[in-house]
């Protein structure tokens, strides 16, 4: 008697598939583990560099001219660099900024940069946009100049 239940109770239990019922073939076996990966081990920085670039590496979300933007803190440390640099004519941003620009090939990235300018203002008129890429190009130069004082 008490095995005819058991059957009985054990084909219901196949049929029955729903709500908190999923199909037998694919419940965990037992003794499985729901995670054989385990939870990911945290990163433990072995210098203070490379705690700095763990941290640098995070997204952060920010609002931008009212848009909601997701971005690196190295993203946003780079933007916070460069405003500074051309709000500050002496600070020590705008050095870091030139010394970047000197060590790459400035003409190379120029384009990129000025194209990516005016994409962020696309309701400008074609004028505002030739303007403004007249004065990257001369706040650029001028950080440029700079820098090749510096050095001699």
């Amino acid at each position: 008697m008490d095995q005819k239940i058991n059957e009985i109770v054990e084909k219901y239990n196949e049929a029955k598939v729903g709500y908190k019922n999923p199909p037998k073939d694919t419940r965990f076996k037992k003794g499985q583990s729901g995670n054989p990966a385990g939870r990911k081990k945290k990163l433990i920085p072995k210098s203070l560099h490379e705690a700095i670039m763990l941290e640098l590496a995070d997204s952060v979300t920010i609002k931008d001219n009212g848009k909601t933007i997701k971005m690196s803190k190295y993203e946003l440390l780079g933007k916070a660099i460069v405003n500074d640099a051309i709000k500050n004519e002496k600070g020590y941003s705008r050095k870091i900024v030139a010394e970047q620009m000197y060590k790459t090939d400035v003409l190379e990235y120029k384009e990129m940069i000025v194209k990516r300018a005016i994409q962020e203002e696309p309701a400008i008129s074609p004028e505002r946009q030739a303007e403004l890429k007249n004065f990257l190009y001369e706040e650029m130069d001028k950080m440029y100049r700079e820098l090749m004082k510096q050095q001699e």
